[in-house]
């Protein structure tokens, strides 16, 4: 289980979601009170860590040549901290259909599109996929 330090509200019913500290690739979370589906993206979780990096990294080099002053240093912080939260909030994905493969048990959010593309792929052999839930 991953440990859920950031937090992060839905689009839709504004409800608290856990989201994981370090990089991850692309996460979808369902939403535990509306139901809606989420994308955690992992480049923008990237690019979130780099804004905070950069401005810590701003506060050190500016103590370094101008000396520390604590009121520049922690509004520097404050919008480095911001502009992480802002870049790592949630967006609403759509799909289709949640499927599990019944080998390895693991389950998929996907297209109508992709479900074709499976159906299409596996005619004539074992049809190992189900579908869970249709939106």
């Amino acid at each position: 289980m991953a440990l859920k330090i950031i937090h992060s509200h839905c689009p839709t019913c504004k409800t608290k979601i856990g989201l994981r500290l370090l990089f991850v690739p692309d996460e979808i979370l369902r939403c535990p009170k509306c139901g809606q589906l989420l994308v955690d993206s992992g480049k923008r979780n990237l690019l979130g860590i780099l804004l905070f990096f950069a401005g810590f990294l701003s506060i050190v080099g500016l103590q370094h040549y101008y000396g520390q002053n604590l009121i520049r240093d922690l509004v520097i912080l404050v919008v480095s901290v911001v502009a992480y939260g802002l870049v790592r909030k949630l967006n609403i994905t759509k799909k289709d259909f949640i499927i599990r493969n019944m080998d390895t048990n693991r389950t998929s959010y996907i297209d109508q599109a992709d479900w074709n593309e499976i159906v299409e792929n596996n005619k004539g052999k074992e049809f190992r996929f189900e579908i869970i839930e249709k939106f």
